[in-house]
């Protein structure tokens, strides 16, 4: 069967755009500014070298700068000529908005890397020049014809081999685009709508730059000619500003100078103002603990005054303690004379114990070398021995031949019982120990009296009687006599007791 060869040239070409968008489809190209996959429009598969030079010499054209003032050259005719050829390469297809479209949301954009981020198109494979792609075509397409054995799938592997020649091809002219120019390519519809933008508004600032230029242009062309008037005058009064900014100048140094003096002086008092601050912080401080110090001090103080003034009480109340008074406490029961509670003396109705007599002048007896030790008192011819109811009194006599003290002879003072036969005996030892007693009681009154010339003791002491009262037991026919004349000893005993106290 033979087949039309128009007919079979439109359907080799319509597969071969089909062959070339699933080719672009899978991601080659992605836009430079969103990273969004892009698919060639159909009128990039097929440049010649013609178009494919224009496109490369034309962005070396724009990189010429324009005249600012003339008219619009011929070559800038035929450069916006070219622009409109080159725009014309991709308006084959009325459905597309520009040379690149996004091919259905193939690719995405990157989120990490974001507009403007580095490309990622593998690196162009360079055959040569970009304009040295070709087309391998069969003979049959060459001559209109075609066989009948002719295999009818056009994806063959000259096909193949041509789209990845021409894809090698877009891809050094992106980057000679590229490089060319402060954009990068390539770039889909939106971005180059945006890319446009952002070039008509340098556009129209250049634009109002050159009007400016021209402005200033036209008022330098409308000043006046050197020498007149006007110039003089001008120079006058440039002259004339130039000695007042000289002397601002100076002024303006003098004032900076002054400024750095004063920063310096500010300086300095602020260093100051810290030393001071310092030192007023050191002397609250001190004040501090001072005032801290103060307070403990006074508080110590009112302890120890309190407590001066409670030992005081004490001394006070100890000192009016008679402590002798409370050792021997020397009163009377009825008719008898007591010391500490025992009764001294004996009467025929109240027959008191020589237990308790014994004990008596055991007490009586301590009471007066107590009284001796106070007075630091040397008792002469005497030894006192207070033993409580075995109490003795041991007498010292001197040898007047050679002067020397004999052997002390001890006298009892106390007595065993009240037997007749007994009481020659035993009261008799008693006498002469009671006796005794009355000798050393009379040498320590006259003692205290010659302390005290005022002082007298109560009972006159005259050998073996005090107050007229003879204190020898055997010679008493009744008791009552002898109960008083120890009545009496123990009142003396208490005068001169009192005495010692006061010392």
């Amino acid at each position: 069967m033979w087949w039309d060869t128009g007919f079979e040239m439109t359907l080799l070409r319509s597969c071969h755009n089909l062959y070339w968008q699933d080719t672009m489809s899978k991601g080659s190209f992605q836009c430079q500014r969103c990273r969004l996959s892009l698919v060639p429009h159909e009128s990039l598969a097929n440049l010649s070298s013609a178009k494919v030079s224009l496109l490369s010499n034309q962005r070396q054209l724009n990189k010429s700068p324009p005249s600012r003032l003339g008219p619009v050259s011929e070559a800038n005719s035929e450069d916006s000529s070219s622009r409109d050829g080159v725009s014309e390469l991709g308006s084959d297809n009325k459905s597309s908005d520009g040379a690149f479209r996004g091919g259905d949301k193939i690719g995405r954009i990157d989120k990490q890397n974001g507009v403007g981020g580095p490309r990622h198109r593998k690196p162009p494979v360079h055959y040569g020049r970009p304009d040295e792609s070709f087309v391998m075509l069969s003979e049959s397409l060459m001559t209109g014809t075609i066989t009948p054995n002719v295999q009818r799938d056009v994806r063959t592997d000259g096909d193949a081999h041509s789209i990845s020649k021409r894809i090698d091809m877009l891809e050094n002219l992106f980057e000679v685009l590229s490089a060319k120019s402060d954009i990068e390519y390539p770039l889909c519809s939106e971005c180059a709508e945006l890319v446009k933008d952002g070039l008509k508004a340098k556009y129209e600032e250049a634009c109002s730059e050159r009007d400016v230029y021209i402005s200033f242009l036209n008022k330098l062309k409308d000043q006046p000619e050197e020498g007149s008037e006007e110039i003089e005058e001008l120079e006058k009064e440039i002259a004339a500003l130039e000695s007042s900014n000289n002397q601002a100048l100076q002024e303006l140094k003098a004032s900076e100078d002054e400024k750095h003096q004063a920063e310096q002086e500010l300086q300095r008092l602020k260093q100051e103002e810290k030393e001071l601050q310092q030192q007023e912080q050191d002397f609250f401080d001190t004040q501090n603990r001072m005032s801290m110090e103060l307070a403990h001090h006074a508080d110590e103080k009112k302890r120890v005054t309190s407590l001066n003034e409670y030992y005081r009480n004490q001394l006070h109340s100890l000192q009016k303690v008679n402590v002798y008074n409370d050792v021997f406490c020397i009163g009377h029961d009825g008719y008898f004379g007591t010391i500490n509670g025992l009764r001294l003396g004996r009467l025929r109705d109240k027959k008191v114990e020589w237990s308790e007599i014994n004990a008596a002048w055991g007490q009586t007896l301590l009471l007066l070398a107590t009284v001796i030790h106070k007075l630091n008192f040397k008792l002469e011819g005497y030894r006192l021995r207070p033993l409580g109811s075995a109490s003795r009194i041991e007498k010292i006599d001197t040898d007047p031949r050679t002067g020397r003290q004999t052997k002390p002879v001890s006298l009892e003072l106390y007595s065993s019982g009240d037997y007749s036969i007994e009481r020659i005996l035993n009261h008799r030892r008693l006498d002469t120990a009671m006796v005794a007693f009355l000798s050393v009681l009379k040498q320590v009154g006259e003692y205290v009296e010659s302390l005290d010339p005022t002082l007298k003791l109560p009972y006159t002491i005259d050998h073996d009687k005090i107050g007229g009262c003879s204190i020898r037991l055997s010679m008493n026919a009744s008791n009552e006599s002898w109960t008083t004349a120890c009545k009496y000893v123990l009142t003396n005993a208490k005068w001169i007791l009192a005495y010692a106290s006061m010392k």
